[in-house]
């Protein structure tokens, strides 16, 4: 249930989730493009399926205290590239070799889609969860991911599920990389954070410097932030519930969550594994987004919100 990464998106204008029957009409076009499995032609297939898929919940969506949990799945056939390269290899040689010919791009191109449709039937399947929250009052969607293909995939299942989905990634006013080494060259703690031991400098030639439990406050540190590198990376500890790595691109990733911060639904207890995943997104949810606004703050975050 805890988010490992977060990948922010402004929405831009409304929606119309706050409405009294948003949700409703959202689960049910959720519903309408729920996931299918492939079928034996398909090298792959997504749609929606619920949070608590694990436990075969039917429902499309968990909501409460303004945010909105979604799940998108995947599954994608997987062809290794070598046997489809060495079948097609082999079948163009024969064919050159029985027509005395070169054959051109798009003849290989439709052999090569004929092999596929062949191997697809007896190809093993991945699948995959991803899962993402609309936060309604602050106009934001997290999706748990550090990689911008990945949000973009799910995202665009939802525009095309909702009709519509005015989005952008957030953006600062000044550089993050600025931002984030003045810190160390002051050197100060940034409000609501401790700076910890893990950090990535990159100078102007990309020549990259990597430190990793160590003191980021020390002169070796200082020094390659006078030899003019930046901060690109670094590892912050929010309070006493979770540390996160910022990114020059203004990506939250890798996120622990104390054990005893997740412990304070221990008394919801894990029977009802319902009532318990959404006792855990509340909490989950509120300090996710309480650390997230905060870093928006520092970072200089243009924030768009009703």
């Amino acid at each position: 249930m805890y988010f490992k990464n977060a990948l922010v998106f402004q929405i831009t204008r409304d929606i119309g989730l706050s409405e009294p029957d948003a949700i409703e009409k959202l689960s049910a076009a959720l519903n309408d493009f729920s996931f299918t499995a492939c079928n034996s032609q398909d090298v792959y297939k997504c749609g929606w399926v619920s949070p608590l898929h694990h436990i075969d919940a039917e429902e499309r969506l968990l909501a409460g205290d303004g945010r909105i949990l979604l799940t998108f799945k995947k599954e994608e056939k997987i062809l290794p590239g070598a046997t489809v390269t060495k079948s097609l290899n082999e079948k163009v040689k024969a064919i050159e070799l029985a027509e005395q010919r070169k054959l051109g791009k798009k003849e290989k191109d439709a052999i090569k889609d004929d092999i596929v449709q062949q191997l697809l039937p007896r190809a093993f399947s991945k699948e995959s969860h991803l899962s993402a929250y609309i936060s309604i009052p602050h106009n934001l969607i997290v999706v748990d991911t550090a990689t911008a293909a990945q949000a973009e995939t799910l995202l665009a299942l939802l525009r095309k599920t909702m009709g519509s989905l005015p989005v952008v990634p957030i953006q600062s006013k000044s550089p993050a990389e600025t931002i984030m080494t003045s810190w160390l060259s002051e050197p100060m703690h940034p409000e609501g954070f401790k700076i910890d031991h893990d950090a990535v400098l990159v100078g102007e030639g990309d020549e990259t410097v990597k430190f990793k439990g160590q003191d980021l406050f020390s002169d070796e540190v200082i020094g390659h932030i006078n030899a003019h590198k930046k901060v690109t990376e670094l590892r912050l500890t929010w309070g006493q519930t979770l540390s996160v790595t910022f990114t020059a691109g203004l990506i939250f990733k890798g996120i622990k969550w104390a054990e005893e911060f997740k412990a304070t639904n221990d008394e919801v207890g894990h029977e009802d594994i319902a009532a318990r995943f959404d006792a855990d997104f509340a909490l989950m949810g509120g300090e996710l987004e309480k650390m997230l606004l905060q870093a928006f703050k520092l970072l200089e975050v243009q924030r768009q919100e009703d």
